[in-house]
C-alpha cells in the first residue's frame, strides 16, 4: 500500500494553497505523520480535491509496481469513458485495442513497440474521451486510483462490447 508522509509530498513542490488545504482536510501534518502517512483512499475519504490527488499520483515516482498500477489505472480511465467515444464512432475499435495493449504492457505481456503502436493509433480517441469527462468522471477517477493503490487490487474495468467493423 502506498502511503505519503508530508515530506514526500513537499519534495514534489506542490502548490502551497492546495497543499495546505489537503493537509487540513487530512487532520494536519502532525496527524498525518503520526499515523505513518496517508493513502490515496484516505485522501478520497477526506475529500481532497481530485486534481490534487491525480497530481500527486502522476508526479510521484514510485517503484515498478507503482508504475504498473498507475498504467492500469490509466487504462481503466480510458475504458470507463470509451462509451462516450463509441456514441460518435461505434465501429472504431482502435481505442479498445489501445486499452488492451496498455494493460498487456503494464503486465509485461507485450513490449514497448507494440504498446506505442496501439497508443498512436488511438491518440485522438483518448483526447475525445478526456474532453467529454466532467467533474463526476474526475471523482470516479480518484476513487479508482485509490482502489488501485490499496492492498487489494480491483478487477480491470470492462471495455464495452462493440460490433465488428464491416470489412
Amino acid at each position: 500500500m502506498i502511503k505519503f508522509a508530508t515530506r514526500d509530498v513537499l519534495k514534489l513542490s506542490p502548490s502551497k494553497s492546495r497543499y495546505r488545504d489537503a493537509v487540513q482536510a487530512l487532520g494536519g501534518a502532525r496527524a498525518i505523520n503520526a499515523r505513518g502517512g496517508v493513502t490515496f483512499a484516505d485522501m478520497v475519504a477526506a475529500k481532497v480535491r481530485p486534481n490534487c490527488i491525480i497530481w500527486l499520483a502522476t508526479c510521484y515516482c514510485g517503484d515498478a509496481d507503482y508504475e504498473r498500477r498507475l498504467r492500469l489505472w490509466a487504462a481503466d480511465l480510458a475504458a470507463h469513458t470509451l462509451n462516450i467515444f463509441l456514441k460518435v464512432r461505434p465501429d472504431d475499435t482502435r481505442p479498445a485495442a489501445a486499452i488492451s495493449a496498455a494493460r498487456a504492457f503494464a503486465r509485461g505481456e507485450i513490449d514497448d513497440a507494440a504498446r506505442a503502436a496501439a497508443g498512436a493509433a488511438a491518440r485522438d480517441a483518448w483526447d475525445a474521451a478526456w474532453d467529454a469527462a466532467g467533474d463526476a468522471e474526475k471523482q470516479w477517477q480518484v476513487e479508482r486510483l485509490a482502489m488501485w493503490m490499496s492492498d487489494d487490487e480491483p478487477a480491470d474495468w470492462p471495455v464495452p462490447e462493440q460490433k465488428e467493423a464491416a470489412a
